[in-house]
């Protein structure tokens, strides 16, 4: 469910001869409280709501919504925090209420945006009875990996490639500041195919000015500030560094290689802590599904391993840490909603 900018390129690129370059596979992190948590409910969603392949899932106080990867006839679903339907709808197409792709969707200061990357915009989801329509909030921002409001009506950008992985822009779209700043990339890559690797997902904590990102290859959480409208990387916690391939498809673009392991996906944030699903599986191996769910602090500093009691693709939680959504399979083979109610686990 990785749907990143050039994760299927990648992946079909793959099946081709290429040149390993490993990483360091020496693991790093070592957490003292290792949880196991069970689900306090399920909901069969494939069966019940029709939601068959879902990609993404953010959540607030109150709700849930759930980005689908297929090309249906409404890629957004919108329940409420226990889990029950309220509404759908964004279709694709380049008309209103429509996108080219959703690249990625954020909760950020009560407002949920979708960011098109083929588009290039940045879009408010707004309810209307059972119905969700789209608001264009920014413009301009073609692809990026992603892009997101902040509450002060800035965004922050991540563009694929271009002297520097991280913007922060005005409402016009100048930059305001801006970081170069990439994890180490394996022996022998070049730094333009390291910034092709470098695409992942991100969570921003407003109330603390931090957001954080994981990248496809690597087996790190790297931990930013937004201070002062300035961004500073602050922290990196690593199980193991950036690990792929390169080959040359006209010029050098990274690509699994034998040694991969699939790392951190589905980065998410409460109020104060961050959450991301983990598995140091082979990527050509694994099935996209997880088994750790890693808790870190606003600063990176190491919180708190779950053992969820089943295997997970994509995770979010409420701001104030008392819920965690898992996106699963059934032993039917079904797409499931599982609750788990972390206030127990305290």
């Amino acid at each position: 469910m990785k749907s990143l900018i050039f994760y299927g390129i990648l992946i079909c690129l793959g099946i081709y001869s290429c040149t390993t370059n490993q990483g360091n596979n020496e693991d790093n992190i070592h957490f003292k409280l290792t949880k196991e948590i069970t689900a306090s409910d399920s909901i069969e969603i494939e069966k019940v709501y029709n939601i068959f392949n879902p990609v993404y899932i953010v959540s607030s106080n109150d709700s849930i919504w759930i980005v689908v990867g297929d090309e249906t006839s409404e890629m957004v679903y919108l329940l409420d925090r226990s889990g029950k339907y309220e509404a759908k709808g964004i279709r694709l197409g380049k008309g209103p209420n429509e996108v080219l792709e959703i690249n990625s969707i954020h909760h950020v200061a009560g407002r949920t945006v979708v960011y098109d990357a083929r588009k290039g915009e940045l879009s408010g989801v707004f309810r209307a009875d059972s119905s969700l329509f789209l608001v264009p909030l920014a413009s301009r921002l073609r692809l990026q990996d992603d892009a997101f409001m902040l509450p002060d009506g800035k965004v922050l950008s991540m563009p694929v490639m271009g002297g520097y992985s991280y913007a922060l822009l005005d409402k016009d779209g100048n930059v305001i500041d801006s970081l170069d700043y990439y994890p180490p990339k394996p022996d022998g890559v070049t730094e333009q195919a390291h910034s092709l690797a470098c695409t992942g997902t991100a969570a921003l904590m407003s109330k603390h000015g931090r957001f954080a990102r994981t990248l496809a290859y690597d087996g790190a959480i790297d931990f930013f500030s937004l201070d002062k409208s300035l961004l500073k990387h602050i922290s990196r916690q690593e199980e193991f560094g950036m690990d792929y391939s390169v080959i040359d498809a006209g010029q050098p673009v990274p690509t699994f290689s034998e040694t991969t392991r699939m790392g951190y996906w589905s980065l998410t944030a409460s109020d104060d802590v961050f959450y991301a699903l983990f598995s140091d599986e082979p990527a050509l191996e694994g099935s996209d599904c997880y088994r750790e769910i890693h808790a870190f602090t606003s600063e990176g500093a190491l919180l708190c391993k779950y053992l969820p009691n089943h295997e997970l693709s994509s995770i979010a939680v409420r701001p104030d840490n008392s819920t965690l959504y898992g996106i699963g399979i059934s032993d039917n083979e079904s797409v499931v909603l599982y609750v788990y109610d972390l206030s127990d686990n305290d």
